[in-house]
């Protein structure tokens, strides 16, 4: 998605603060645990679930040897797997389905617009990641940059069907942890007196006093909020399927697909992150008083 609609518009769990996999390594399994065939309604045709599980098939192979950042022949192949999901939507209705189905921790594999974007600033953003728990949605990105060293850019706020086809975003609150290993996936509920958490204390692994990170959210989350703009946070879902882990959306602006893959599912309490395929490193605790899915 953007991230945070261009950095700071654009899948809480809690988000793993380690990320040493690389993203195929972490994706493929996902994408192996439930095929694609469970994913779809009834009602879709025959034609229709084949070409759905097809298309999930193609996208496990290339993301072996594939992921936001390749070029060449794999960013080919990986381009053609995302256009077959495109094809063959089993969902009829995905935006109201995306709140129903996409539950959960979602990580971006594929995103032309960000692979543009990362070479003109010098930077690389990975993982790409949204947690969406009910109508609350939150964004980590994870940034790395010559001069600025690495850190996390990240939002929350609400999402909602707009209608069959199209999600809206609504980040009202912003945050930037400085550090590889800074990252705090949610910020504390807002406070009583309306102005979030600019009046609370938060120490980060930066090695930041509490002030100082108080002072940086309260800017942060100030200019995240003036840049925000919601006419460009409207998504038209173009593939949806839940239990298969994958979907599709496009950001109109600029023309661009992404596509994301589960890589937790909170609807499924009974079994650990191990049984499910998720090799990503064991997410922290939620701070204290955080609402957990």
């Amino acid at each position: 998605m953007h991230p945070h609609v261009a950095l700071f518009t654009p899948p809480p769990v809690p988000v793993a603060q380690h990320f040493t996999p690389t993203s195929q390594q972490r994706l493929t399994p996902i994408l192996a645990v439930a095929p694609a065939t469970s994913a779809v309604p009834q009602s879709t045709s025959h034609a229709r679930v084949a070409g759905a599980t097809a298309a999930a098939a193609a996208v496990k192979e290339a993301l072996r040897h594939a992921d936001l950042y390749s070029t060449g022949d794999a960013c080919e192949e990986l381009s053609a797997a995302v256009a077959g999901l495109v094809a063959n939507n089993p969902s009829p209705q995905p935006g109201p389905d995306s709140l129903t189905q996409g539950q959960g921790t979602w990580e971006v594999f594929h995103a032309p617009h960000i692979a543009r974007l990362s070479s003109a600033l010098g930077a690389r953003f990975q993982p790409i990641r949204y947690t969406l728990r009910g109508d609350e949605i939150i964004s980590n990105v994870r940034y790395q940059h010559p001069l600025l060293g690495t850190g996390w850019l990240s939002a929350s706020g609400t999402i909602e069907a707009v209608d069959n086809d199209t999600l809206r975003l609504h980040f009202t609150r912003f945050w930037w942890d400085l550090g590889e290993e800074s990252l705090r996936p949610e910020l504390p509920p807002a406070s009583s007196t309306g102005r979030g958490n600019d009046n609370q204390a938060f120490s980060s692994n930066s090695g930041g006093s509490s002030s100082s990170q108080a002072a940086l959210d309260a800017v942060v989350g100030a200019v995240g909020r003036l840049s925000f703009l919601p006419p460009l946070a409207r998504f038209p879902v173009q593939h949806l399927d839940g239990p298969a882990g994958l979907s599709v959306f496009r950001f109109p602006p600029l023309a661009s697909s992404i596509a994301i893959a589960r890589v937790d599912d909170s609807n499924d309490s009974s079994s650990s992150s191990t049984e499910r395929g998720d090799m990503s490193a064991e997410a922290p605790a939620a701070p204290a008083g955080a609402p957990v899915p």
